[in-house]
C-alpha cells in the first residue's frame, strides 16, 4: 500500500506541473517556468519510487524469506 500512496500523491503533481506550463505561456517570468517545472519532477519522482516500491513488494518478498 506504501507504493500505492506514492502513486496517489504523484497524480497532482504530474497533471499541475504542465497546467501551470500551459496557462503562464510562452511570455511567463522564468521563475514561474522553473517552478512549473519541479511540479512535474516532483511528479515523476513519487511516481518512479511508487511504482519501484509496488514491484520491490512483488519480486523482493521471496528472497526475504529464504534468509
Amino acid at each position: 500500500m506504501k507504493g500505492v500512496r506514492f502513486l496517489a500523491l504523484s497524480f497532482p503533481f504530474i497533471f499541475l506541473g504542465p497546467s501551470l506550463h500551459f496557462w503562464l505561456g510562452p511570455s511567463a517570468p522564468l521563475v514561474w517556468k522553473i517552478f512549473a517545472f519541479m511540479l512535474m519532477g516532483v511528479g515523476v519522482f513519487y511516481a518512479v519510487k511508487g511504482l519501484l516500491t509496488i514491484l520491490n513488494g512483488f519480486f523482493d518478498a521471496e528472497e526475504e524469506k529464504g534468509k
